[in-house]
């Protein structure tokens, strides 16, 4: 069914950090993904995700805004 959850807020705020990452210019990918540029220092596949700076900022992200998000839509 589709219900709108933690997991699938969290995941919004995540993505959209991303977002924010890339309009600023904080971050570039390459044209098949394998390759990722944050502030000037290149990422690749190789790097664990979860070692990654961008990556570390969007799971701040998602602490941070999780309570506003959830009581802007009223769940």
């Amino acid at each position: 069914s589709d219900k709108i959850d933690r997991f699938v807020i969290r995941l919004i705020i995540h993505e959209m950090w991303h977002i924010k990452q890339m309009m600023s210019g904080r971050l570039q990918f390459n044209y098949d993904n394998t390759k990722a540029v944050f502030e000037g220092k290149e990422y690749t596949n190789l790097t664990a995700h979860k070692n990654r700076p961008f990556e570390q900022e969007a799971v701040k992200a998602e602490k941070k805004y999780y309570n506003q998000v959830k009581q802007l839509l009223n769940i």
